[in-house]
């Protein structure tokens, strides 16, 4: 486990480090507007190899990683190839970046659902390829909930749940 203020990417927190009051955000009261969800929600579908993948993928992670100071960036098991050397040398602010490396698909399930809960996050980033419909809509209704966005990233060495 690395130390927050340090200045590389975080690996393998455990998800009470989400909890410290130290970015001081406060939850939205109430149940999200209708279409919010929808709007809490995307899904990028990338094919090709392993170049053409993380060609793709880098400015996405650059500029999400700058986004509102207040909050974190979380990657929730992210493939093998996403290295913390890797993002690192993309650009990705490591200060506001964390990255949850399980990936055992219990788990990934419990960790997406607790970080986009918790509203810490200004997006979360998940690699699932296959997800019931019902459990897409809950987890895209919590993200709306605490005006967060989700981000699934499908690609063929992604996780199915």
């Amino acid at each position: 486990m690395q130390n927050l203020n340090s200045n590389r990417v975080v690996q393998s927190l455990p998800l009470s480090i989400l909890r410290k009051p130290a970015l001081n955000q406060s939850l939205p009261l109430g149940e999200p507007k209708l279409g919010l969800a929808q709007e809490a929600f995307s899904e990028l579908i990338i094919s090709g190899g392993k170049q053409q993948f993380l060609a793709l993928l880098a400015p996405v992670l650059q500029s999400l990683s700058h986004e509102q100071a207040d909050r974190w960036l979380t990657l929730v098991a992210p493939p093998e190839t996403i290295s913390n050397q890797w993002l690192r040398s993309i650009g990705v602010n490591p200060q506001k970046t964390i990255v949850i490396s399980d990936r055992s698909p219990a788990k990934v399930m419990k960790i997406l659902r607790q970080t986009l809960s918790l509203g810490l996050s200004h997006t979360v980033v998940s690699w699932i390829d296959v997800m019931p419909e019902g459990l897409k809509q809950q987890l895209s209704r919590q993200a709306a909930y605490t005006q967060s966005k989700w981000l699934n990233i499908k690609h063929p060495f992604t996780l199915a749940c």
